[in-house]
């Protein structure tokens, strides 16, 4: 509920009235799922769905860009501090959203993943339209880039399969967008 909480007040800041101008604009979520999507016969449909899917407009907010429970300090069962603002971008709130899903599926399963999302939609106006797309972009490039993290070789194989699961699953859904 607290990192629903925060991410809800970061994404609901009035941006025109912060100066900005350092951070960078989100990339696009087609361009940046077909960059780590194999191209492959395997994966040619996904790549179909990826490429036809139209995103939704979207407020811009100001975005963390790597929001996970590794980035979050705690005090008791408050946030103390929120670090690693490198990723930091103006955009959608839907990739933050994404992100952070993906990566409370893979520390703690699927009810704290729902129950993360479930907190911040209801307190949320956010058209979740284009969650599947950002869900496959965020765990393709995790699969992507996940060697150069300096996991132990268990670990990134335990993440490796909860991240491929992960990934098929939004996969089928962006599929299923495309069938519709």
């Amino acid at each position: 509920d607290r990192m629903a909480d925060f991410l809800l007040r970061l994404h609901a800041l009035d941006i025109e009235t912060l100066d900005l101008s350092e951070i960078p604009r989100l990339e696009d979520p087609v361009g940046g799922a077909l960059e780590y999507v194999p191209d492959t016969d395997s994966w040619a449909t996904l790549r179909r769905a990826i490429e036809a899917w139209q995103t939704a407009p979207s407020r811009d907010s100001l975005l963390h860009g790597d929001f996970w429970p590794g980035n979050i300090l705690w005090k008791g069962n408050h946030i103390a501090a929120v670090i690693d603002w490198e990723d930091a971008s103006i955009g959608t709130a839907v990739a933050d959203l994404a992100t952070c899903r993906v990566e409370l599926m893979m520390m703690y399963g699927p009810s704290a993943m729902e129950n993360f999302t479930r907190q911040y939609l209801t307190h949320s106006t956010l058209d979740i339209s284009d969650l599947p797309l950002w869900e496959v972009y965020a765990s393709s490039a995790a699969l992507a880039t996940m060697s150069g993290w300096n996991l132990a070789p268990e670990d990134e194989a335990k993440r490796r399969q909860g991240t491929t699961l992960f990934l098929n699953r939004a996969a089928s859904e962006t599929i299923n967008r495309m069938n519709h």
